[in-house]
């Protein structure tokens, strides 16, 4: 591993990582006004009176009316002549006066959205927040589910210890991933649903892919032979026909919301931050605990004897998940109980992995390496 654009890539992962969650974290500006304006389809420019034109520019793009209206358009802002009126180009809809929401969307300078942190959502305040962290883990435990996919179907054919290697380190950075996912998820669900947990369709399937890698990684660890490596590689193999299962369960009737598209800018432009950050974090710990692995098996074939090392796996639930009577709740506490959460279990890992270098270290200079 070359060192230095090792630590470059790190210092690189962790900058980026540090401005998204900031800007998941710290509220943007509202870009949102209302709208009693009864108008009729129009070709030509239309002026639309708003409580405040504040957050409008002309050439922007301007979301008229809600999803639930069935009449939701995007039209482009040509003028702004006072701060309570803005004009549109046309109109293609009718809308009754009863507008709820008007975000200004799509055409926003990206000089804008890069010091613009994403606006606080209506319904959930910044328990939404949440979502900054929780998809792109999910994405990352997905992707590293099917590396690990790929890489035992080539060991099971090839009986090639890279790919062996690739399938172990893939499945177990997946789970860390996967882990922060079944946390973050019902520290969510209990602001959203009112409790913690509910056997619906999304979160069935992912507890137990998780569970299937977790039964992975024991096998693993506990059959050392040639023998058990092709037997994880088989669960491997069986485990991931869940990762699509779970990828479209919500899109059946559940507790869980389907697919969220994202309106406003500014949490779009957030969201890929985080997801290129939390990939990027993947990667990278990927990369390193690769190198580990190739180092550790190198150091273990130079023993001889090698020591027998078991895993032991679980999940340990709080108690208060336990507790579903609905009080006075602050959407700000669950965000920071979220963010908390999953950088425990990153660091957690982290400091596992740490020690195990370490520990190699070790071995390496007592066998003269």
């Amino acid at each position: 591993m070359n060192s230095k654009l090792f630590r470059s890539l790190v210092a690189l992962v962790f900058v980026l990582l540090a401005y998204g969650t900031y800007m998941a974290m710290e509220p943007g500006p509202g870009r949102v006004t209302e709208s009693s304006s009864k108008v009729r389809p129009s070709s030509s420019p239309v002026t639309l009176e708003v409580v405040s034109t504040s957050e409008f520019t002309p050439g922007e793009t301007a979301i008229i009316d809600t999803p639930e209206s069935g009449v939701q358009e995007k039209q482009a802002i040509s003028a702004v002549p006072d701060a309570t009126h803005v004009v549109v180009s046309k109109l293609d809809n009718q809308h009754d006066g009863s507008i709820q929401a008007f975000p200004v969307a799509d055409k926003v300078p990206f000089s804008k959205q890069l010091t613009s942190p994403a606006p606080t959502e209506a319904s959930m305040g910044d328990a939404q927040r949440i979502f900054y962290y929780h998809v792109p883990a999910a994405t990352a435990a997905y992707i590293l589910f099917f590396i690990n996919f790929v890489a035992s179907i080539l060991f099971v054919i090839k009986r090639n210890e890279t790919a062996d290697i690739w399938a172990l380190v893939s499945a177990e950075v997946g789970l860390v991933f996967a882990t922060v996912v079944l946390i973050t998820g019902p520290i969510w669900g209990r602001f959203a649903w009112n409790t913690w947990w509910a056997w619906e369709p999304r979160l069935t399937t992912f507890l137990i892919l998780w569970l299937l890698y977790v039964s992975y990684l024991v096998l693993r660890r506990s059959a050392e032979a040639a023998s058990g490596a092709i037997l994880a590689a088989a669960l491997a193999i069986f485990a991931f026909l869940d990762v699509p299962f779970s990828y479209v369960a919500n899109r059946f009737r559940g507790h869980h919301p389907p697919p969220i598209t994202l309106v406003d800018p500014g949490m779009k432009f957030v969201f890929m931050v985080n997801m290129l950050a939390f990939l990027l974090f993947a990667g990278l710990i990927l990369w390193y605990r690769r190198e580990i692995e190739g180092v550790a098996r190198a150091i273990a074939a130079a023993h001889i004897e090698r020591a027998h090392r078991g895993v032991v796996a679980c999940i340990a639930l709080p108690a208060m998940f336990f507790f579903q009577e609905r009080q006075n709740l602050n959407p700000t506490h669950f965000m920071l109980g979220a963010y908390i959460a999953a950088w425990v279990v990153y660091i957690v890992y982290l400091a596992l992995i740490t020690a195990k270098v370490s520990r190699l270290k070790k071995e390496a200079a007592e066998l003269g390496m």
